[in-house]
């Protein structure tokens, strides 16, 4: 069904196409949409393009088919026409066609022959080549035909399965690939001229590459027997100049060939190469391979090969390097360039061969790319002459950017090196990066002018006005971005004009000039209105518009824009004329009139009165009688019209009429009675009209009869005549098989006048079924017959052949069935041999009921093919299936020309040819042989052919032989022997010595010499005169087989052999050689040279780090053949990088047992290391050193740090330390851990002090806790019982097991309650707590606890307290501050270095916060402040700060106000003041003090350093100490005067908040380092500040405000902070106050610090 389907939707196209024909005449396909192949999944475009020949611009409409119904769902049409189809599946596979229509699409033009896409395939081949087997020389042709593919393959032939171009080539299409241009299929033949290169395995390939697969033929072998030739230089193969990379494997093929393979040496200018050496190697092949081709390898190379036929020498062969060294001679350098002045940047690339390319780049892009039109002034100097710096003639701010140029030499490895960047800037005088632009604005809006410059220095840019300077008004114009840009609102036409953008700097001034138009919108001064006309009058609409610019007029009509192309609607510039109207003409008209400045509109509704007129007229019909037929009548008038009917020009309508709604006339039945006349009237008011059209009738046609012969001979005539009938009289036509029969051009085939169809000369394709069609406009009518043609009958079936001798064979056939009208009146035979192309005819014709027939004289072993033909009237039929026999064999003739050949000592090469008659295949050959003149029987030796040369062995030398051949076939496994050959005799040549010298001894003289003697060779052995002895010795090592040969006359009985190899075993064999040639060698004998020391170094040394104190040391032993001794083992040589003095170790271990390991070494160092072989085998047996290696051992745990120190106060101690001496490693952060000691435990007493290193260690057992915890609630109610039970369980922990642990506590609890003598419910209590407690303990954490020297309680108390009060924090630095401390506390510190390994040995320390100062005394009502202070302050405060002021007037007010009370109070308060200042001078006189300690230099963190709280009140004075405090950036000092730097500012206030202060302020103390070495620092880690023990330096801050204090200020300031929490300013006080209480500051508390510190500090303090 879907065959029939697709048939039908093919069918349909078939017709539309042919519909189409009439108009495709005038339509032109340009493209049309080609067929394709394509893959599921993908996508396909088909283009179409068209063109109308009478109109070719006139658009045409385009839709797209397949298989004639719609394009697939999902595809789309482009702009152009074209169909995409995406995600093509099955159902969108098959025929496209294109059809063209009108630009309306109201009518089809042309279809475009339609594009078959298909799914893409590949079939296998079709025939696959044959192999064979050839001499040199010969042509061999190998052919294959691929099997059909879509689209078509990419072929190729294979050898080995690579691809294979050699030989000639030759691709066809083959004669059974499709017509269509995407499918095709090829045939391909490869021809050879045979060489022996040429042997090998063949195969043809078919690629279809849209689908990626490959498909192959057979593969077959093709062998090609060589001749054999002379070593000879092969032209194809010479280099003479050849480069390769430098430092990079290198091969080098030598050019000589010969058959056999010669034997391929070397020489570089006119010394030998040897077959290894360091730097090349000889390969098998006769190849030069060179591992890494340095610049010593160049030169001048000869090979030169050797066979046995003879030797050649290849001319000079010139190897050289290519290379880029790395450097380059001169970089690019950044440079600064004015402005349309020339800069040169310069560029000299490496040293390299051949010379090295240069390229520019900018900006990371190759600079040509960047090039246009504007910038031809940039090139390279002189490329040519390798001067390669860029020159830019006229430079402007485009150019600027980064630069570098990369050196190419596309010949080295690596290819490029690329130099440093260098920037280029430019300056000068001003450039307009954008210009101001001309431009339009409407009146009334606001204009803005851009006008973007660049210069060095910046350009200053004013505006002017047609030549006038444009102000900043303070309404209409404003200037913005660096008066870049110009903003002007509300313009009107006095702003229109020349606008001027002026730049000017240093080196000059630019100006840009733009023109600015101001627009009127459009007003409609006369609107349109609405009119009522009738057809055929002149109206005219009013449209009068104002605008400036004049604005464009547009009329509409209903919407759409009304064309005015015709003289009879015109536009004049204040309207619309219409002349002669007509009912079209009626409708909306709008006059749109627009300029640049806005548009306008006004409409009116034109009305039309017309008189009646037919929009569709009746139409003259013609239908089959008894049809249907339809009058239709459609009339347009304003006012409507009436509409009537009349049949012949009357009223009255025939029966069967009826009238429809739509004024339509319809006849169901149309009969003889409805032919006629039909008439529509229409008529109204204006006017009156009238149409008529005709009925006629048809009657359809009818085939009544065909005669004519309907049983045809082949090559005879037939007429076939067809008769019908119609209304009109039908037209006939003939048909077969679907298709028209016309009359062809030969007038075989003809259809007369009278459409009868005669057929000439008539054959089978004639014969079948006949169509005759009548046709007429009423319809179709046919009929068909049969044609049957008497062909030559089948052939009959032919049996297999029965052979009845050596020369006949009979013959045997089955009749075949033949068609009714077919006979059969004899047979005819035809044979040929199997060999030959064309068959000939027997001489005997059997009749047609004969089935067998004998074929006399043929000849004996042949074998023959057979065909069998029958024939007829109608002439000889096809030949039948072939059929083959081979005749009996019969004797052959004798071989002829019999020869010897390669006549050795011992054989003979007897060879000959085939019989000349060899009635049957040979099977057999007989070699009969015997020594001339003898009277023995004779040797035979049978043979199986095809052999026709064997080599007899086994002959005596120097002896005369003669031979003779003969030939036989089989039949019947019975031998049919033919004749002898023509005898042949010859004589055998002589033989070497068939005996060795004996008594062969062999003695070393040095490390280099052996001295060899041997016993004359006797007399029966020598087969002839002796000539030589010659002394062969070789190697027993593999990488030198063979080593030298001494030949010495045969008089001689010793040789001696020199320059050996020492301590190397050669075995030594002597032959003896006469006129035949050489004996055989005598028993090999063995002998070993001297040692000696090794001569050549390990190579390939690899270090590599095993651990932090062993190395592991990788090497590749040197070639054997220098070692020259058995190796005792490896000396290794060790030396701290930097050090003059090293240690050796030596490793007496086999070369074997590598890699070495080198231990006791110190962690994280660098050592160098190199490496030598020894012997003992010799006298000073250590060879050479290898080159020093250097490697660094791993890194470890770090050791103590040194120098531990801190600085403490109340609530913080600020710890420091020096990195350890040994880091092993780079130190990436240091942990610092501490706890609390309780206040009852002294700093030399308690587990927590002595075990303060293990403590600060993790627990492996978290659940130790746990135990603890639990032994401590049992401690609580049994404390005296839980001692026993736990020291019975340390005493007898080894012999408990873990199973037995609950059974063991019970019966320990049970047994210590039982000596208690305790009640019975205390007891069975206690065992049950004690018991159920124990049973929560897990037995490994409890034993962990138990391993502990200390009790186990007070453990369990010290480990508990550490978890609670430990805490650990990490740093980079080498220092920090421990934060919320209690004051008076001791605390354990723990200090470890962190490197990758892990955290090193601890170092821990006891530390001790200080005591909390006294409380504040009563207020002071007077202030000192020095001069020098308020010098600094008044001077340092910036200039935009004056707002900041304000705090300091206000305070002084309050302030004055304050003192005013206070000064009623001084008096009370003098005797208290004074013992204040008696109890403050225990702590020393602030201002006498030399001695400062510093709590400076602090490691700059986010982190409280001090902290004040009250002290005993005993600690009050009233006696007044003055002190200065110095704020020197983040630190306090109390001190001598100071001044401020003011050069380095006030930045560092934000960076810290720590702070320093001298050791005479009572709540500062300094604590120095307990360790004076100083060590090493770590060489990977610099920490950013400066060392604890430095003195303070002025210039390492960035402020110094010098202020007189006195102490009671000082504590009275910290009092007040910790009372209320809180300042009342935000300011620098407040801050430092902060620093110093528990009050943690935020990290970004210093943002909202006034830039003047010290301003404030006076402020708030004159407030106070």
């Amino acid at each position: 069904m879907p065959i029939f389907r697709k048939f039908i939707q093919l069918f349909i196209i078939a017709i539309v196409h042919v519909e189409s024909v009439h108009s495709q005449s005038t339509v032109e396909f340009t493209v049309t949409p080609k067929s394709m192949a394509v893959v599921y999944g993908r996508s396909i475009t088909l283009n179409c393009e068209a063109r109308l020949v009478s109109s070719p611009t006139e658009r045409l409409s385009y839709s797209w088919y397949l298989n004639g119904g719609p394009r697939p769902h999902g595809s789309s049409i482009f702009v152009n026409n074209s169909l995409l189809v995406q995600n093509i599946q099955q159902a969108e596979l098959g025929n496209y066609t294109c059809v063209v229509s009108s630009g309306d699409g109201a009518s089809q033009l042309a279809v475009s022959p339609p594009a078959q896409i298909i799914h893409a395939y590949i079939r296998p081949f079709l025939m696959n080549p044959k192999g064979m087997s050839v001499t040199e020389g010969d042509t061999v042709t190998l052919d294959c035909v691929t099997g059909q593919s879509s689209p078509p393959p990419e072929i190729f032939w294979e050898k080995g399965a690579v691809l294979f171009k050699g030989g000639s080539q030759y691709n066809a299409t083959f004669k059974s690939a499709s017509s269509l241009g995407f499918v095709q299929q090829y045939s391909m033949k490869l021809v050879l001229v045979a060489t022996p290169e040429h042997s090998g395995e063949y195969n043809c390939a078919a690629r279809n590459t849209m689908l990626g697969i490959t498909v192959r033929s057979l593969q077959v072998f093709v062998g090609v027997a060589a001749f054999e030739f002379a070593s000879r230089l092969d032209l194809n193969l010479y280099r003479r100049s050849i480069l390769t990379p430098k430092d990079q494997p290198f091969i080098v093929n030598c050019p000589i060939i010969g058959y056999p393979t010669p034997t391929i040496t070397w020489q570089k200018g006119q010394v030998p190469l040897t077959s290894v050496t360091t730097n090349h190697t000889l390969l098998a092949n006769g190849s030069l391979y060179f591992q890494s081709f340095q610049l010593e390898d160049q030169g001048y190379y000869i090979c030169e090969g050797r066979n046995k036929l003879g030797r050649d020498k290849s001319p000079d062969i010139v190897l050289q390097t290519a290379y880029i060294d790395f450097e380059f001679s001169r970089h690019p350098t950044s440079e600064y360039a004015i402005a349309g002045l020339p800069t040169t940047l310069p560029c000299a690339p490496p040293t390299s061969y051949p010379p090295a390319n240069v390229t520019w780049y900018k900006n990371n892009q190759p600079l040509t790319n960047q090039l246009t039109e504007d910038s031809r002034s940039v090139f390279i100097v002189d490329p040519a002459n390798g001067i390669w710096d860029l020159f830019i003639a006229d430079v402007q701010r485009v150019h600027e950017g980064q630069y570098f140029c990369v050196a190419e030499n596309v010949f080295a490895v690596p290819t490029s090196r690329t130099s440093k960047v260098a920037t280029l800037r430019v300056g000068g005088a001003p450039t307009f990066v954008q210009p101001p632009v001309s431009q339009s604005v409407v009146k009334g809006q606001g204009l803005v002018l851009i006008c973007v410059v660049q210069g060095d220095p910046e350009p200053q840019i004013t505006w002017l006005f047609n030549g006038q300077p444009v102000t900043d008004g303070a309404y209409t114009t404003t200037f913005s971005m660096k008066n870049q840009e110009l903003h002007i609102a509300n313009v009107n036409k006095a702003w229109e004009g020349y606008f001027t953008c002026r730049a000017n700097n240093s080196y000059g001034q630019s100006e840009a000039m733009a023109y600015v138009t101001v627009k009127v919108p459009v007003v409609i001064t006369d609107p349109v209105v609405n009119l009522t006309v009738t057809v055929g009058e002149e109206v005219f609409l009013p449209c009068e518009v104002y605008g400036d610019p004049a604005p464009n007029v547009t009329w509409y009509k209903d919407q759409k824009v009304l064309p005015l192309n015709t003289t009879r609607i015109r536009q004049t510039v204040d309207g619309l004329f219409i002349n002669n109207v007509n009912m079209a003409d009626a409708g909306t008209y709008s006059c749109r009139s627009a300029n640049e400045a806005g548009t306008a509109q006004s409409s009116g509704i034109l009305t039309i009165q017309a008189p009646p007129t037919f929009m569709e007229f009746p139409q003259n019909v013609t239908v089959v009688i008894g049809a249907a037929a339809n009058f239709s009548c459609s009339v347009d008038s304003h006012p409507a019209s009436a509409v009537t009917w009349k049949f012949n020009n009357t009223n009255l309508l025939p029966d069967g009429i009826f009238i429809n709604v739509d004024n339509s006339i319809q006849i169901n039945t149309a009969t003889w009675q409805h032919v006629g006349s039909y008439t529509c009237v229409a008529s109204n008011v204006v006017g009156s009209k009238s149409v008529s059209a005709k009925l006629s009738l048809i009657v359809p046609p009818s085939v009544k009869y065909i005669q004519g012969d309907l049983i045809v001979v082949r090559n005879k005539v037939t007429t076939l005549t067809c008769k019908a009938e119609g209304i009109p009289t039908p037209q006939i036509s003939w048909y077969r098989r679907g298709a028209e029969i016309v009359s062809t051009p030969d007038g075989r085939i003809v259809v007369t006048n009278e459409k009868q169809l005669l057929i000439k000369f008539a054959n089978a394709a004639d014969g079948g079924d006949y169509v005759c069609s009548a046709i007429n406009s009423a319809g179709k009518d046919e009929a068909e017959v049969s044609l049957h043609i008497v062909e030559p009958p089948l052939p009959p079936t032919l049996l297999d052949p029965i052979a009845t001798s050596s020369t006949s064979v009979t013959l045997r056939w089955a009749p075949v069935t033949q068609n009714w009208y077919t006979s059969v009146t004899n047979y005819i035979a035809y044979y040929k041999q199997r060999h030959e192309l064309i068959y000939t005819k027997y001489d005997i014709i059997a009749g047609p009921s004969d089935v067998s027939h004998i074929v006399q004289g043929l000849e004996p072993g042949v074998e023959y093919l057979f065909v069998v033909t029958a024939t007829n009237q109608a002439g000889e039929g096809e030949t039948s299936n072939s059929r083959s026999t081979k005749t009996f064999n019969a004797d052959p003739s004798s071989p002829r020309n019999v020869r010897l050949s390669d006549v050795q000592p011992n054989s003979i090469t007897v060879s000959w040819e085939v019989p000349e008659r060899t009635n049957g295949i040979i099977q057999k050959y007989q070699i009969w042989y015997q020594i001339r003149q003898s009277n023995e029987e004779p040797e035979k030796i049978l043979l199986r052919a095809p052999i026709t040369t064997y080599t007899v062995t086994g002959l005596l030398p120097y002896t005369e032989y003669q031979f003779n051949v003969r030939a036989a076939t089989v039949e019947n496994d019975k031998d049919l022997w033919g004749n002898f050959s023509v005898m042949a005799a010859t004589r055998t040549k002589a033989a070497a010595p068939n005996g060795p010298p004996l008594s062969v001894e062999a003695k070393p003289l040095s490390s280099y010499k052996v001295e060899v003697s041997w016993q004359a060779l006797a007399n029966d052995q020598r087969n002839g005169p002796l000539n030589f002895y010659h002394i062969h010795y070789k190697s027993a090592a593999p990488t030198d087989i063979f080593t030298g040969v001494v030949s010495v006359n045969s008089t001689e009985a010793s040789a001696m052999m020199e320059n050996l190899h020492p301590w190397t075993e050669y075995t030594v064999t002597v032959e003896a050689e006469n006129v035949a040639g050489r004996g055989p060698p005598s028993p090999e004998v063995s002998v070993k040279t001297f040692a000696l020391a090794p001569s050549a170094p390990p190579t390939n040394i690899k270090l590599t780090a095993v651990s932090n104190s062993v190395v592991n040391v990788q090497f590749k032993l040197p070639d054997p053949s220098t070692w020259n001794s058995d190796l005792s083992g490896i000396v290794v040589e060790v030396q701290k990088d930097g050090d003059q003095t090293s240690r050796e170790v030596t490793l007496p271990t086999t070369p074997g047992s590598l890699p070495y390991n080198i231990s006791n070494l110190e962690s994280w160092t660098l050592y160098n290391v190199r490496v030598a072989l020894y012997t003992s085998l010799a006298v000073n047996g250590t060879g050479p050193w290898s080159e020093w290696r250097l490697v660094q051992t791993k890194q470890s745990a770090p050791d103590k740090i040194r120098q531990f120190g801190y600085q403490g106060t109340p609530t913080s101690v600020t710890v420091y330390w020096s990195p350890p001496l040994k880091p092993n490693g780079v130190i990436e952060s240091y942990v610092v851990k501490h706890y609390p000691l309780p206040s009852e435990q002294t700093n030399t007493q308690g587990g927590l002090y002595e075990l303060t290193e293990a403590y600060m260690n993790p627990v492996p057992h978290p659940g130790v806790y746990n135990v603890c915890v639990i032994l401590e609630d049992l401690n609580t109610s049994y404390s005296l019982l839980l001692d026993d039970i736990l020291q019975d369980i340390v005493r007898n922990r080894d012999s408990i097991s873990e199973s037995k642990y609950s059974e063991f506590v019970f019966n320990v609890t049970s047994l210590h309650l039982s000596s208690n003598n305790v009640t019975e419910e205390h007891f069975n209590t206690s065992l049950h707590t004690i018991s159920m407690a124990f049973s929560q303990l897990d037995v490994n954490e409890l034993n962990w606890i138990l391993t502990w020297s200390k009790p186990v309680l007070e453990l369990c108390a010290d480990l508990l307290w550490v978890r609670n009060a430990l805490i650990s924090q990490e740093t980079t630095a080498t220092r920090t501050v421990l934060e919320n401390l209690q004051p008076s506390t001791q605390y354990m510190v723990g200090v470890t270095g962190v490197n990758s390994v892990g955290g090193g040995t601890i170092s821990v320390h006891t530390v001790q916060t200080d005591p909390s100062p006294p409380p504040p005394p009563p207020p002071d009502t007077t202030e000192t402040v020095t001069t020098e202070s308020s010098t600094v302050l008044s001077n340092s405060q910036p200039q935009s700060q004056e707002e900041d002021k304000l705090p300091v007037y206000l305070g002084g007010v309050a302030a004055g106000a304050v003192l005013v009370i206070l000064v009623l109070a001084v008096v009370l308060c003098i005797c208290i003041k004074h013992r204040q200042r008696q109890n403050l001078a225990a702590y020393g006189n602030f201002e006498t003090r030399s001695s400062e300690g510093k709590f400076g230099d602090m490691p700059r963190d986010r982190s409280t350093s001090l902290s004040t709280r009250d002290e005993d009140n005993n600690n009050q004075d009233n006696q007044r100490s003055t002190s200065r405090i110095h704020f020197l950036g983040d630190a306090v000092k109390y001190g001598t005067s100071s001044t401020v730097s003011e050069s380095q500012g006030y930045g560092h206030l934000k960076e810290s908040q720590s702070m320093a202060a001298s050791a005479s302020f009572p709540a500062i103390r300094i604590h120095k380092p307990d360790q004076t070495d100083i060590g090493i620092e770590n060489p990977s880690y610099r920490a950013g500040g400066s060392d604890p023990g430095d003195e303070w330096r002025p210039d390492r801050e960035s402020i110094c405000v010098s202020m007189d204090l006195s102490a009671e200020e000082v504590y009275s300031r910290a009092s007040t902070l910790q009372r209320k929490g809180q300042m009342k300013t935000e300011n620098a006080e407040a801050i430092a106050v902060m620093r110093n209480s528990t009050l943690l500051l935020g990290i970004d508390d210093t943002d909202s610090l006034i830039p003047n510190d010290s301003v404030v500090v006076y402020a708030e303090r004159t407030a106070l």
